[in-house]
């Protein structure tokens, strides 16, 4: 399908929805609401894809994980509604820790229900109506974390997230203090 069509499509969606003398904004409204669970769907498949690519190996040591699920499945509420993929899931015998790689590749904290997009989303909000001047995340280091009952990011991944794709995400000003017992 070429690029036309696709618009000619669309096009064709968001006039049936459009009723009386409709604003520019009631127009990007309709093309919002009729174009969102494509987006989703895109989303869908090409984070399955990216996580079906992603080499089985340890994010810490590099050595080969020991499988415990080929296929474990993961929900994150993203900027176009709930993504859900599945991925690869081990145990590292030299770190005694378990991952899902893709995960990491993917810039998703360990059990975060929101999408880094998401997440950058709701502080640049804060940020533009002046409410915050930084963003500050207090987050347990990977010590602690396995004492919390609920599946929270760690300092360590955080901070590893901030370094891997670098001062423009989020586009606030972050400050991340990790916490010990």
């Amino acid at each position: 399908m070429r690029e036309d069509e696709v618009v000619a499509w669309l096009y064709e969606k968001v006039a049936a929805t459009l009723v009386g003398a409709p604003t520019m904004g009631d127009m990007e409204k309709a093309i919002d609401r009729q174009s969102l669970e494509v987006r989703r769907k895109v989303l869908e498949l090409v984070t399955q894809d990216a996580a079906s690519r992603e080499a089985f190996d340890c994010p810490k040591c590099d050595r080969s994980l020991n499988v415990v699920d080929h296929r474990r499945p993961r929900s994150v509420h993203s900027s176009f509604g709930a993504v859900r993929f599945v991925r690869r899931y081990g145990c590292c015998t030299s770190c005694q820790e378990h991952f899902a790689p893709a995960d990491v590749a993917l810039g998703l904290h360990e059990r975060a229900r929101t999408s880094p997009r998401v997440q950058e989303i709701k502080h640049l909000a804060f940020y533009v109506r002046d409410e915050i001047d930084v963003g500050v995340e207090i987050l347990p280091m990977k010590s602690l974390q396995g004492e919390m009952s609920s599946g929270v990011a760690y300092y360590e991944g955080e901070f590893y997230n901030v370094v891997r794709q670098g001062r423009g995400v989020p586009s606030v000003p972050l400050v991340i203090i990790g916490i010990t017992p």
